[in-house]
């Protein structure tokens, strides 16, 4: 966004913050908080992360000290210190990120703020795949916590869904609840040249886990004729030294965790993204943020054959679907879109076509915008 809105009496004083996100967060704080400070809000961003405070594109970013030890010392010391810091700015709308945030943000309503949970998952979904919880114990805690989000969430001012699945969930509560994907921002990742000059080479970026499909794809590396690259931090307590087992690992390269630079320099060399997740129920339903960003790098994609992304990807000419538990029809997926120029090369530019036209982040920053005006309104 590059124009200042018309607020209601003053832009806001807008305070992100968060417990479990880097400073540099994709969603949080290059999409969110710079779009908000270009529109003319006072942004801050409260992180913990014991890098200090620092202000960029406008955004000035405070933090409340390093991480607490594991998940329920980070859950109680840290979001408590978070909360504090967050608190004393006196915003006029507070924004948080993490389901663990949520008894703070509703002491933050308490004071009179207009509060905003911006939940980035399907919670109850997310966590029935957690393979560091006993199975037996999922389904039961699944409820438990789904339910207590929903409540929580009533005494809020509005929710901010990160693809419209989620959002629906909240639907039926009496405060506000949008959409806002995680669409590519414009121009960021695209990079000229023919088309020919391209690496036959596929790239995966992302988080790499079981559940999105690594085993399958260090298989399919086995019987490409396209190289593949995959980039991006391992996950769900995946080792390097269990990836490096895989068979077809020693097929493909991994280049570690790269830069935003980095990632349009892959995107720009390479003929194929790949995002072929396993279909986990909080998958199904899901909008990845890395089909979009290959389209937006005019590359065609191979993504897994579900509902929502089939929808997507067919209606746009963007690429193939597959079944994401089959090697060797990735394999194939892949070759076809590497190895013949023209038809990879069409996918590509009805991939951007597509991005230019729909989504894009733009689109989805001027929905959170109207939310902000229509909480500044309320406040009045």
């Amino acid at each position: 966004m590059t124009d200042v809105m018309a607020w209601v009496a003053r832009p806001p004083r807008v305070v992100h913050f968060t417990s479990v996100h880097p400073r540099n967060d994709i969603r949080v704080f290059l999409k969110e908080c710079r779009s908000i400070a270009q529109a003319g809000c006072e942004v801050y961003l409260v992180v913990a992360d014991g890098q200090g405070p620092q202000t960029v594109d406008g955004v000035q970013v405070l933090d409340a000290g390093a991480r607490s030890g594991g998940r329920l010392s980070r859950a109680l010391k840290t979001a408590a210190r978070v909360y504090a810091t967050a608190r004393d700015l006196r915003a006029d709308i507070y924004h948080f990120h993490d389901p663990e945030l949520l008894p703070w943000g509703l002491l933050l309503r308490l004071s009179g703020a207009q509060v905003v949970y911006d939940t980035h998952e399907h919670l109850a979904e997310d966590i029935l795949t957690k393979h560091y919880l006993p199975q037996a114990l999922r389904g039961a805690l699944s409820f438990i916590v789904g339910r207590g989000e929903l409540l929580a969430a009533r005494g809020l001012s509005g929710v901010v869904a990160a693809y419209p699945h989620i959002q629906r969930r909240f639907e039926h509560l009496t405060v506000p609840s949008i959409s806002v994907c995680n669409y590519p921002l414009a121009h960021e990742l695209q990079r000229e040249g023919p088309w020919q000059q391209r690496r036959a080479q596929a790239c995966y970026i992302g988080g790499i886990s079981v559940n999105r499909g690594v085993r399958e794809l260090a298989a399919a590396a086995k019987l490409c004729r396209t190289h593949l690259v995959l980039a991006g931090p391992l996950w769900d307590r995946l080792t390097l030294e269990e990836a490096r087992s895989l068979p077809g690992w020693e097929r493909l390269s991994y280049r570690g965790v790269i830069s935003r630079a980095e990632v349009a320099e892959l995107m720009g060399e390479s003929r194929v993204g790949i995002v072929t997740f396993l279909p986990t129920v909080n998958h199904l339903n899901a909008h990845p943020n890395k089909l979009f960003e290959y389209m937006s790098a005019g590359i065609p994609v191979v993504a897994s054959d579900f509902p929502i992304w089939r929808e997507i990807v067919e209606s746009t000419g963007a690429g193939l679907c597959v079944d994401p538990r089959d090697p060797a029809a990735i394999a194939t997926a892949i070759d076809r879109l590497a190895g013949d120029a023209e038809f990879g090369a069409a996918c590509g530019r009805a991939g951007a076509r597509a991005v230019a036209g729909e989504f894009n982040w733009s689109t989805q920053a001027r929905k959170l915008l109207d939310l902000y005006q229509r909480l500044q309104r309320q406040r009045r």
